[in-house]
């Protein structure tokens, strides 16, 4: 620990530190010196942020008894109304409103730089800020309050007398801060400069070629680090904006782990990794839940705060077996939205079937009974009542959800605060100020004492470290980038040296900060990446332009931190098949097999399905149906060519319309009926729209007729028979038969003429076709408004589309199609799960969280492409 640090804490002065996060670390700091000392025992010692220490002095003897402190929820609130009554020229009440953060912590960093806003003040943000604070002041004065971020210097002197605090991790005082020690402590010493540590060398320079390989190198440090002493303690700052610090976390715990089994897939193990910082609290499992419960007290509940609550494990209505069932029973009815009343209803008359449908249904009835607008108080215990009565939290909780239901209690406590700045809320406005709270607070669940700490905060260490690892360095963002305050003048801030207001003072704190790394450790590490995605990369010019290695990954395992096997078998055990039985969903499988192994594999034999889609408009799925039934319909009527050439363009929306009318009746378009007149009226538009598109196409063919629609067939194969529907089969003047596949949802690439089986569908239909009459062409239709039309392939393809490709060595094709399906059938079966998809599969994939590829959506520019591909 630093000497001048420990001296103080030992004298029982404060310390006061840049972030909640360095308190902490160097509490523990503290406690290893302690216990290197043979102490059981000792007094915490008192660690805080600045506004923390104004707090604490505020708490421990209120010097202004006749003003009441305003917490940061209230000052935030408080904020919020002052700029409702706000008239300027650039936004409603409503719209600055969003910008209440941004101007209360502008507002607290010109108190601590003692600017007179009002004098200095010339654009419309400056002069807005000017004026709302003195509103802010104002509104304080008229409640009897005092927010103490902004608070003068004569207003907080009475507060602060006793020992002078030290002050860590700044280049220099703020001006507040510098008359508070002339007049409270004259001829201390309040600003802290650490002593330089001892053995420190030259820092050891990394480059890599990406993020990924920089986090190994940094992994493969860290172990090198740890193996030398357990007791050993690290701190990598990153310097990367993205991905986010929490993802960061989740690479170097992978690269620890080394590899893609159970260690890898879990959370970091706590005593080896913390991540500093922590994440809002409304984006934490166990208070989005909270949160989601208490949005279904509104009187139109959104079915994904429905589906949320019924698949939480911490709110219960009956066993988790009856809540999947309702949710799954709820799901069919295909709402986006549910009024309370037809939810009741539904829910009701599901009794019979699942309890817990009953037990649901008498709890939403309690929030009709919540009465006319009330206090904040009353709501923060009607939201405690109603979560109480939906058992919310009631099972055994694991220490970091027990912290968060502790932290949530408090964010009742500080909602029910609200009072002191609010008049009576009702229910849906209680609910947004609450969710703005978890939206606003930041959580991070206490951990122990990590032997590694991942952080963001590229300020001075104000512990000390055995060794420290910094990530990013690249030109573009060491120095950090200039982004002044538009609140405050830019000549006052870079008067009084804010780090962000320009270059030469980004350039000052970056040279600072180098300088406190190296006097916080012996043994310091800078590293950058060559290149980022699409972006390269140069070394930040603060860095020397000589000295630095190549960072290489290597092969050995970091067994000793992590407890669990590695697992690398990529397979399923091989399917049980019976040629003589049907083979279940045989087109999915194989064309998933195709896309990516590992979604078959998971999706069709393991049961990973997607959600279900919910919306307002007409389930996909029954638009297919319905485009499908037309089109069967149509040419059932029309038989050929010549019976659609003999109509005009208004004989064919009567066709249209004459099938729509059909299709409404019958059992296809069921679940669709419930949507209501307006959304049906939408969909035949759009489907007169596709339709008359399609018809003009094929009026324009070669002459044909129509042999076959929705024709079934079952083509036998080794794991069984295979079930497939040819949507239509027509025969052209030359006698060449064609194959044609509908396509309602997102176009497929066509790459048959390549030798390829894509679409699969058609390659498939052609194989099982085939065995019994000759096919000369495939056609796959799009009925995608957007740019309907054909694509395919064909023995000759004179008279159709560009877009359908003449293919003269078609019987070759044919057999690199069988030849390929044959594999695909062959892998799928033997349980092969590899992660290799094609490049268009991850865009839609819902396996994205199990996938062991690092980044499904990035290509390599080295990664070769194979033949066909290649430009």
């Amino acid at each position: 620990m630093d000497p001048g640090i420990a001296a103080a804490i030992e004298a029982g002065r404060s310390v006061i530190v840049p972030t909640a996060q360095q308190a902490a670390a160097l509490r523990w700091n503290w406690a290893r010196r302690q216990l290197a000392l043979g102490c059981d025992v000792w007094s915490t010692p008192e660690i805080l942020t600045w506004d923390a220490w104004l707090e604490a002095r505020w708490q421990r003897e209120p010097r202004l008894p006749a003003l009441r402190r305003l917490n940061r929820s209230q000052q935030r609130t408080l904020w919020e109304r002052v700029l409702h009554m706000q008239d300027v020229g650039f936004g409603s009440g409503e719209e600055l409103a969003l910008h209440a953060p941004a101007l209360m912590q502008a507002a607290a960093r010109a108190t601590q730089s003692l600017l007179n806003l009002s004098r200095s003040a010339v654009s419309e943000e400056e002069r807005l800020l000017a004026t709302a604070l003195i509103a802010f002041r104002q509104q304080c004065e008229q409640l009897g309050a005092v927010a103490l971020p902004l608070a003068p210097p004569e207003q907080l002197a009475p507060l602060v007398d006793g020992p002078a605090p030290l002050i860590v991790g700044q280049p220099r005082l703020t001006p507040l801060q510098r008359q508070l020690a002339e007049s409270c402590w004259p001829g201390q010493v309040l600003l802290h400069e650490p002593a330089p540590t001892a053995g420190a060398a030259l820092p050891v320079q990394v480059q890599a070629i990406d993020l990924e390989a920089e986090v190994t190198a940094c992994a493969q440090w860290c172990r090198r680090q740890l193996e030398a002493g357990d007791d050993r303690r690290l701190l990598i700052i990153s310097c990367a904006i993205d991905p986010s610090l929490r993802m960061q976390g989740q690479m170097l715990w992978r690269a620890l782990a080394q590899g893609t089994g159970p260690a890898a897939a879990r959370d970091p193990d706590e005593g080896l990794l913390a991540v500093e910082g922590g994440e809002p609290l409304s984006h934490q499992l166990l208070i989005a839940d909270a949160l989601a419960a208490l949005r279904l007290s509104s009187e139109s509940i959104a079915w994904q705060d429905l589906s949320q609550v019924l698949r939480s494990a911490y709110v219960h209505f009956g066993d988790h077996r009856q809540a999947s069932k309702l949710e799954s029973a709820l799901a069919e009815a295909g709402r986006a939205h549910w009024p309370q009343p037809l939810l009741r209803e539904m829910l009701l008359g599901r009794c019979a079937q699942i309890p817990a449908a009953q037990t649901l249904a008498a709890w939403l009835v309690q929030a009709q009974e919540w009465g006319p607008p009330t206090g904040a108080t009353e709501w923060a215990g009607r939201f405690s009542q109603w979560l109480k009565a939906a058992q919310f939290a009631r099972s055994a909780l694991h220490s970091s959800d027990a912290q968060r239901l502790m932290r949530w209690g408090e964010l009742l406590d500080e909602f029910a605060s609200l009072d002191a700045v609010l008049d009576a809320l009702d229910s849906d406005a209680a609910l947004q100020h609450l969710q703005r709270l978890a939206s606003d607070a930041v959580h991070a669940p206490e951990s122990g004492d990590a032997a590694i700490t991942l952080s963001a905060f590229r300020g001075a260490p104000v512990a000390r470290y055995d060794g420290i690892w910094v990530l990013g360095l690249a030109e573009q963002r060491w120095p950090e980038p200039p982004r002044p305050n538009p609140y405050v003048s830019l000549a006052e801030q870079r008067r009084n040296q804010w780090e962000e207001a320009g270059a030469s003072q980004r350039l000052e704190q970056a040279r600072w900060a180098q300088s406190q790394w190296q006097r916080a450790t012996p043994e310091l590490a800078l590293s950058y990446p060559l290149r980022e995605g699409d972006v390269h990369h140069r070394r930040s010019s603060l860095l020397q332009a000589d000295g630095w290695s190549s960072a290489i990954a290597e092969a050995a395992v970091l067994e000793p931190y992590c407890d669990a096997p590695l697992h690398r078998d990529e397979s399923l055990p091989p399917m049980a098949v019976d040629p003589g039985l049907a083979l279940p969903r045989a087109l999915l499988r194989l064309r998933l097999q195709q896309q990516c192994a590992f979604r078959s594999q998971a999706q069709t034999r393991l049961g990973a399905e997607p959600q279900a889609r919910v919306g307002d408009g007409i389930d996909p799925r029954v638009r297919g149906e319905l485009l499908h039934g037309l089109l069967e319909g149509i040419w059932q009527e029309l038989g050929d060519q010549a019976a659609l050439l003999a109509m005009d363009e208004s004989a064919r929306r009567a066709l249209i319309r004459r099938h729509w009318s059909r299709l409404l009746a019958s059992h296809a378009v069921a679940r669709a009926t419930g949507l209501g007149t307006r959304q049906l009226e939408r969909e035949r538009l759009r489907a007169e729209h596709v339709l008359l598109q399609v018809l003009a196409m094929d009026a324009a063919r070669p002459g044909f007729e129509v042999m076959a629609r929705e024709h079934k067939l079952v083509w036998p194969s080794m794991a069984g028979g295979m079930t497939l529907r040819i949507d239509r089969i027509d025969i052209d003047v030359h006698g060449r038969r064609w194959l044609i596949d509908y396509k309602s949802g997102q176009p497929e690439p066509m790459r048959l003429e390549r030798g390829s089986a894509q679409p699969l569908q058609l390659a498939l239909y052609e194989q099982a076709l085939a065995s019994a009459q000759p096919v000369d062409g495939l056609a796959l239709l799009s009925l995608n408004p957007v740019e309907p039309g054909y694509t395919g392939a064909a023995v000759d393809a004179t008279g159709w589309p560009r877009s359908v490709k003449s293919v003269p060595d078609w019987e070759e094709h044919r057999v690199q199609w069988r030849a390929e399906l044959a594999a695909l059938l062959q892998e799928h079966v033997q349980g092969r799960a590899d992660v290799a998809p094609l490049r268009e599969a991850c865009r839609y994939c819902h396996l994205s969280a199990l996938c062991r590829r690092g980044d499904a959506l990035v290509d390599d520019e080295n990664t070769e492409l194979p033949p066909q591909e290649r430009p």
